[in-house]
């Protein structure tokens, strides 16, 4: 890695309260919890969720009918699922056998965590919610596990490709088609007529902020590459700005 470490040299079972509570920072602050879920509200608010759902299953503007979109939704799923493997594995882990698959358990057993621990909590929401599908199938609606697991998975790649030192093209184009892929997976599900886009927006804030929280807590965020926003009350006003570490 840049430091002149390895992938996972700060992995931790116990991190410290300071940590958590720079983790806790970095997951709400992140441009992908905060804008599905400001875009989740604004939707819900304005009366746009049904109309949005109706207008997707009627003209499958993207995958053309119902049953494209849930195999493509398919299809993307697996696609994220491996781009997270294959970026964990691509991670600098040193030179030496032992060293590198030690370096691989400890990291990919913190992110496949992450990918668990989103998986229940979507699962106890959808419980706790009780809301229909737009098709009618079952009451777990809100949020989108199909959505919520693609977008943890999209921020664990992020999260792997800042410990890796790509040259920039290849670094935005990874990060750019990881993202498409996510949101490929929650579009498909409202073409599908299985979730409302508030579903779906929902969904990927709540993966993306599990994700970002454990991986950041449990594994550390590298050095020089995190992109933070932030809101400081001052006197008389409020302050919003963004910080870059290097």
């Amino acid at each position: 890695m840049r430091d002149g470490g390895r992938w996972s040299d700060e992995a931790t079972l116990l991190p410290a309260p300071q940590r958590i509570a720079a983790a806790a920072r970095h997951a709400i602050t992140d441009p992908w919890t905060w804008l599905p879920l400001a875009g989740a509200g604004v939707v819900g608010l304005g009366g746009w969720d049904r109309d949005i759902s109706d207008w997707a299953r009627r003209e499958t503007p993207i995958f053309g009918s119902e049953k494209a979109a849930i195999r493509a939704g398919g299809t993307l799923g697996s696609i994220s699922r491996d781009a997270w493997i294959a970026s964990a594995v691509a991670t600098p882990s040193g030179d030496e056998p032992l060293a590198w698959v030690g370096d691989k358990l400890r990291g990919l057993s913190i992110e496949w965590a992450a990918t668990l621990a989103t998986s229940a909590s979507t699962g106890a929401l959808k419980g706790a919610l009780h809301r229909e599908r737009p098709n009618g199938a079952n009451q777990r609606s809100l949020p989108s596990s199909a959505t919520s697991d693609a977008f943890a998975q999209n921020a664990l790649v992020r999260r792997n490709l800042d410990a890796i030192d790509a040259p920039w093209p290849i670094d935005l184009a990874a990060r750019a088609g990881i993202g498409a892929v996510a949101a490929g997976v929650a579009w498909s599900r409202v073409e599908a007529g299985a979730h409302y886009p508030v579903d779906v927006l929902t969904g990927a804030a709540l993966g993306n902020f599990i994700a970002v929280f454990i991986h950041d807590a449990f594994l550390g965020l590298p050095d020089g590459v995190a992109l933070e926003a932030f809101a400081q009350p001052a006197t008389g006003e409020f302050a919003l700005g963004v910080t870059y570490r290097f």
